[in-house]
């Protein structure tokens, strides 16, 4: 009696199967992340440029004031600001935390605070949580923001996004990490 042919040692080896795994989910990942990712448009106004989500709606406030707002999620948005350095002898960051507080008042809480530099120039980084209400008779929901806040000759530029916490750390990474100057000298 013959005993039977061994299995060809593809068979019989996990590893080449592991590693044709480990392949084909790498591929996946990296399609799925670029068939999800947004296109992205630019801001530029005011010596200011950043990318955002190209198919939020855009809306100007008021001359130097912006908002893009996510069609998805309406809490989901990024503002801009840009307006004269303030007259008080303080530094960006006390005058963005008093703009913040007085906004939202009791509602307004500080987590974190640091500088981040960017495109050779230093931003004052600020995290923070706020309730708001979306219309007079809705509960008061709870958001968070960060912000970038820069002083550059006579000018303030603040860029914020809110959303959830985890929609802001997304949001930070793929448009605040973005914002730059043109011109002018830092301060």
């Amino acid at each position: 009696m013959t005993e039977p042919a061994p299995p060809p040692r593809l068979w019989v080896h996990d590893l080449p199967v592991t590693i044709g795994a480990l392949v084909l989910l790498s591929v996946g990942w990296v399609v799925h992340r670029t068939m999800t990712r947004p296109q992205l448009a630019t801001f530029h106004a005011e010596g200011l440029a950043f990318q955002y989500p190209k198919g939020w709606y855009p809306r100007e406030e008021a001359p130097g004031r912006w908002w893009y707002e996510s069609i998805d999620d309406p809490a989901q948005r990024i503002e801009v600001r840009v307006e004269p350095a303030p007259r008080l002898a303080a530094s960006v960051a006390t005058t963005v935390e008093f703009e913040r507080a007085t906004q939202a008042g009791g509602y307004y809480k500080r987590l974190e605070r640091g500088d981040v530099e960017l495109g050779g120039r230093k931003w004052t980084r600020t995290r923070f949580s706020y309730a708001f209400k979306t219309d007079e008779e809705a509960a008061p929901a709870l958001a968070t923001g960060i912000e970038y806040a820069c002083l550059n000759d006579d000018r303030q530029y603040v860029v914020t996004v809110h959303g959830s916490d985890a929609q802001v750390a997304e949001m930070e990474r793929d448009y605040l990490r973005t914002v730059k100057l043109e011109g002018g000298r830092p301060r």
